[in-house]
């Protein structure tokens, strides 16, 4: 699917990042139960579980705690007073949803957030176009990971669900986009699955423009962000538009036009159909705002010669 005909979004933790909402509503509610602190890590870590999670996590309660759904009740309804104070839209999104309206694709919003929180939300972060659908599990049967939610978004949106681009953060949006037929483009958040540490999930950005933060920085992680183009001529001016140059890397079949391309390319190295970029033997080091002067290769000696000039008289 080079041009999806939709995009989807989950919402908590794709769209919008609700968690300082979440991680202040569970300190509050340690305090009204008389708990002591505990690290704001361990509440977020859970918000991608929903309410019950994170009150299991921020309470440390289990499932089969009488007390659980008290306090589920006291996290919702804290949760709808202030409902958006504290929520923004993830860098680039509203960049990313206005390019999708500029190119007449329509997009939506899949969630397992009530319709009495999701509603509202999604009108206070002023998404321009705004969402051609927004699917909650009040408008199904069976919330994600069943495929119910996001077929019945594709059929708002008029749209084939094998044509659909699905953006989540959690297993249960893989899941979902799968049995739907879409495409799920994962990521972005932290992985817990090694229970401890702070380990990035691949993440992958679709529709992104070189003009996003995304694609103008430099993200030292497991992040992809996937720019169309048309010519060779157009990729080599987004690929030498950036303020950095360390290394780039050109794919082809044809060997001989990847060192024509990578000629043009501003970085200090360009690797030809691999993601490597240091060989001991070659000088390496940046361009531009990546750096000045080179190490290893001969040229790696030079700073660490001592060069002296004699001088004699005419």
């Amino acid at each position: 699917m080079l041009r999806p005909k939709a995009v989807l979004f989950d919402l908590d933790g794709t769209l919008i990042d609700t968690a300082p909402e979440f991680i202040e509503i569970g300190h509050t509610l340690r305090t009204e139960a008389g708990l002591p602190p505990i690290s704001s890590d361990i509440i977020w870590h859970s918000v991608s579980h929903g309410a019950v999670g994170m009150v299991q996590s921020a309470m440390e309660i289990g499932v089969d705690d009488p007390e659980l759904e008290h306090w589920r009740g006291r996290f919702l309804a804290l949760y709808e007073e202030k409902l958006g104070h504290r929520s923004t839209p993830y860098p680039g999104l509203p960049e990313l949803v206005g390019v999708l309206g500029k190119a007449g694709i329509p997009w939506g919003v899949v969630t397992n957030k009530l319709a009495r929180f999701a509603l509202p939300l999604m009108d206070k972060m002023g998404f321009v176009p705004v969402a051609g659908a927004i699917v909650t599990p009040d408008h199904v049967t069976h919330a994600k990971p069943h495929p119910e939610a996001v077929t019945l978004a594709c059929h708002q949106l008029s749209c084939d669900p094998s044509e659909t681009l699905f953006v989540g953060d959690h297993l249960r949006d893989i899941e979902a986009g799968k049995a739907a037929g879409a495409v799920a483009v994962t990521g972005g958040s932290l992985d817990s699955s090694f229970g401890k540490g702070f380990y990035v999930q691949p993440t992958v950005f679709a529709g992104v423009t070189n003009d996003m933060t995304i694609a103008r920085e430099e993200i030292f992680g497991p992040v992809l962000s996937c720019i169309r183009y048309s010519t060779i001529e157009e990729a080599i001016a987004i690929a030498n538009d950036s303020d950095y140059g360390l290394s780039g890397s050109v794919w082809t079949t044809d060997i001989d036009r990847a060192a024509e391309i990578a000629g043009q390319v501003r970085t200090g190295v360009v690797a030809v159909n691999s993601a490597a970029i240091l060989d001991m033997a070659s000088p390496f080091g940046g361009f531009k705002k990546s750096g000045i002067g080179r190490e290893l290769g001969p040229e790696g000696f030079g700073p660490f010669t001592e060069i002296q000039s004699v001088l004699l008289p005419a």
